[in-house]
């Protein structure tokens, strides 16, 4: 590698040599104490490998039988640590990569069988009872495309090679290298690994290798001197499950299996953990004199380096002019990346990827010749030239009529929509030339020849899968945010996981399944609008599956799982976070008002629910607007347990404010603007934004995402972790009566199907629907004024708390069925 090369080679290590154990060190000695002294540098190395455990994720319990095999999982792991979430990517577990390879190749399994037989199996069960020929039937199930478009560290590929084993051994098609099935064994995925259990003894399998070469000897007995040639005896079942499996997760990581990710790290992350899984049932020879290792494939090929939202080049370019004038076919550049992937020379390796290299180089070549934006150029500028440029024979003697006048004012018009339209395709291919967004462009169009047919045509990927980047569109640079502002799937403010939507629609084949898990942030915001047309209108929504907060341990994201079909459905099925079924939801109650923004779970009650929410009222924004409170350079700077004097005041958290009422923990602010700016990144609030006689504080951070507010008199000081009302726009507004309002349980029941965000800032607080009645906000500003009185003295305050209730739902015109539905939101 290049660090090797600046550095030092591992095979430079002398075992003659010892270096210091590190102070801070992780080995122990016998006794259990932190090792001293010095150790030889690859002992160091071994030993310090061998200190942690790689054959888990962490939560589940590691069997006996498999601690010596590495579990390929920790890698994303460990490389999500290194990586520290950038490019807006997490680690996905085990029980949801699981999850998804099941429900999603399976049914492109029963699909690719009903179109090559001519079936209509709707299971695996009735796929096998079909099956007469297992060898045809292996190499139906090995003819499955499956892609990664933002691979990340391979997860999503490594659960699909185990799915794939698994269900060829459901559907007795697992065969071994003499392509009998393989009898007495059971692959089936368990907490997202493959297990292989003997099924005579019920134990899992194990592999053991030959304890000696077997070869052919020629051996004299001691007897009259015949030489005689004894021939090596039937190979152990054991060796030959082993190489069957290994034989059977080469071919699917070499022919089924694709992914691409913009990070080079990334990639190379996926390429480790997919050979891991090989290595897992890596075999002994015994073709030479002693015992060697079956070698590993170049697999590499497969998993690629780029931004996959990203090509110079579209998927219905045509290759066949290139295909014409080439050398090459398709069939020629498959040969060559099989012969690739097999070869154990690198001197044909190297000759392979030059090869390569040329054939993509000649069909972007012929591609730019014949690119449609070229092609239209053409066009463009000879109906220019023929039209408007050329001289008049008769130029006309006098001055033009009223209608020849009009009539050269049209042709003025035509004559700059073509040089407008020349223009911006100049310029479009132009920067296509030149920009920097095109350098890590991935060309979907030829970079796998495996999913395109014969004449070159893109036929795409069976399944689509993934958990695509999350990064929200104002956080991506600026020459990023003009580029993707093109996009079909781009609206006003959204986030990059929409466009990953878009590609998976592009890339997978016209039967194809698409299944990814994205943020819940697209079913309920104006600016996803056209994702959702994409999904009800054009790729069929079959399920989706709603998560909770925690998935992902360092996101605070609630996020769904989507699925595709290729059948056009009436509803959706939406399924708990069990993976249960809870309802089966008709798709025109969901679009029955696209710009509404409208949440899946909800059925046309609900719907009416949210109409009536709604209609008639105005955004608190619009009557009072929200800041977030103090961000302080330095906490252990300026605040204190006690009062410093002056310029010191009593200051609060988000974990301070609860429902109508303040926690306050002695807590002081040295509040010193002019030296908080200093590194704070902001400038500080006014001291007159806290010292008022009234202002609202709410929680800013609730893992919930429950809204929490209270009125605050005491002229309290505000961290970060708040929101705080920063200005009264409408003065006839009690904002007591607002502090009821934001804890009511009908708005805490539209706020969280609205955003599903544990972060609420000032935006999320300014939609809130806000009705107007004079005679209620009185009557709900007193109860406010109660509730807080008794916070205070320490009374109950539960008969006003639902007093506010009956008369928010009374506000809003809720019936009684619709108070029932809302009244189970958390308080």
């Amino acid at each position: 590698t290049e660090i090797e090369h600046s550095t030092l080679f591992i095979s430079q290590l002398r075992n003659d040599k010892a270096i210091p154990v590190y102070s801070q060190t992780v080995l122990r000695d016998d006794k259990g104490k932190k090792r001293t002294g010095e150790i030889n540098p690859l002992e160091y190395m071994f030993e310090f490998l061998n200190a942690y455990d790689f054959t888990s994720e962490g939560g589940e319990e590691i069997q006996e039988d498999n601690k010596t095999l590495i579990n390929a999982s920790v890698l994303g792991l460990i490389f999500e640590k290194i990586n520290g979430y950038k490019d807006g990517s997490f680690f996905t577990p085990g029980f949801i990569t699981m999850y998804m390879c099941r429900e999603t190749i399976r049914k492109a399994v029963i699909q690719k069988f009903n179109e090559t037989k001519g079936w209509n199996c709707t299971d695996i069960d009735s796929l096998y009872d079909n099956i007469e020929d297992r060898t045809e039937a292996n190499e139906i199930v090995n003819g499955i495309k499956i892609c990664d478009p933002a691979v990340g560290s391979g997860h999503f590929l490594v659960s699909a090679l185990n799915e794939m084993i698994a269900i060829k051994s459901e559907l007795g098609i697992l065969l071994d290298i003499n392509g009998r099935p393989l009898r007495d064994i059971q692959a089936e995925v368990i907490n997202d690994e493959l297990h292989i259990t003997d099924t005579a003894t019920g134990e899992l399998f194990y592999y053991q290798a030959p304890a000696a070469p077997r070869r052919e000897q020629t051996i004299k007995h001691t007897l009259g001197g015949d030489s005689i040639t004894h021939k090596p005896e039937k190979l152990p079942y054991r060796q030959i499950i082993q190489q069957s499996i290994f034989n059977e997760k080469r071919h699917l990581i070499e022919n089924c299996l694709f992914g691409v990710d913009i990070n080079p790290n990334s990639v190379k992350i996926c390429r480790l953990r997919l050979w891991i899984e090989l290595l897992k049932n890596a075999y002994y020879t015994s073709e030479s004199n002693y015992i060697e290792l079956e070698t590993l494939p170049n697999i590499d090929i497969n998993i690629k380096c780029g931004n996959s939202l990203i090509s110079r080049y579209s998927l219905d370019a045509s290759l066949k002019t290139a295909l014409r004038n080439s050398k090459w076919s398709i069939d020629s550049y498959r040969t060559a990346i099989s012969t690739y992937r097999s070869t154990t020379d690198k001197n044909i390796k190297r000759d392979m990827e030059k090869l390569i290299l040329n054939i993509k180089q000649d069909f972007t070549s012929e591609i730019r010749i014949n690119d449609p934006l070229k092609s239209r150029l053409d066009k463009l500028a000879n109906e220019l030239y023929n039209r408007f440029t050329g001289n008049f024979l008769f130029e006309p003697k006098e001055q033009y009529s009223k209608r020849e006048m009009e009539l050269e004012k049209k042709r003025k018009k035509v004559q700059e929509k073509l040089e407008k339209e020349i223009e911006e395709l100049n310029q479009k291919i132009e920067e296509i030339k030149s920009s920097k967004i095109y350098e890590n462009a991935f060309e979907w169009r030829f970079e796998f020849p495996e999913v395109l047919d014969d004449n070159g045509d893109f036929v795409g990927f069976d399944v689509v899968i993934g958990n695509p980047p999350y990064v929200n569109f104002a956080n991506l640079p600026e020459t990023e945010r003009e580029f993707y502002n093109k996009f079909e799937l781009y609206k006003n403010k959204t986030d990059l996981y929409a466009f990953f939507v878009g590609l998976g629609a592009k890339i997978k084949n016209q039967k194809g399944f698409i299944c990814l898990i994205i943020p819940h942030t697209w079913v309920s915001t104006t600016s996803f609008l056209p994702l959702r047309k994409l999904l009800f209108d054009q790729i069929n929504l079959m399920s989706v599956v709603e998560l909770d907060f925690g998935v992902f341990k360092d996101a605070y994201v609630k996020t769904v799982i989507i699925q595709t079909d290729n059948k056009p459905n009436n509803k959706i099925r939406l399924l708990d976070k069990n993976f249960v079924l809870k309802a089966e939801i008709p798709k025109d109650t969901i679009l029955k008002d696209e710009e509404l923004k409208v949440n899946l779970t909800w059925n046309p009650v609900k719907h009416n629910i949210y109409t009536k929410i709604k209609s008639d009222a105005t955004k608190l924004g619009d009557i009072v607007h929200f800041s977030r409170g103090i961000k302080t350079s330095n906490d252990s700077r300026f605040l204190f347990k006690e009062n410093k004097g002056e310029d010191c005041y009593k200051v609060i958290r988000g974990r301070n404010i609860k429902a109508y009422r303040i926690d306050y923990d002695n807590e002081y602010i040295w509040y010193r603007p002019d030296l908080m700016k200093e590194k704070a990144g902001c400038l500080p609030h006014t001291k007159e934004l806290f010292i008022t006689p009234g202002k609202i504080i709410t929680q800013r951070v609730n893992s919930s995402g429950q809204l929490l507010a209270t009125y605050d008199d005491e002229q309290y000081f505000c961290l970060d972790t708040t929101n705080i009302s920063s200005e009264i726009i409408d003065k006839n507004c009690d904002l007591k009566f607002i502090v009821g309002i934001i804890n009511s349980k009908l708005i805490n029941w539209w706020f969280n199907d609205e955003f599903k965000n544990p972060t609420i800032s000032g935006y999320e607080l300014h939609q809130i629907p806000i009705k107007r009645d004079k005679e209620i906000e009185q009557e709900i500003s007193k109860l406010v004024t109660a509730i807080l009185g008794n916070n205070r003295a320490g009374k109950d305050i539960e008969t006003f708390v639902t007093a506010i209730d009956t008369l928010v739902y009374r506000l809003y015109g809720l019936t009684e069925e619709e108070t029932e539905i809302t009244g189970n939101s958390a308080k």
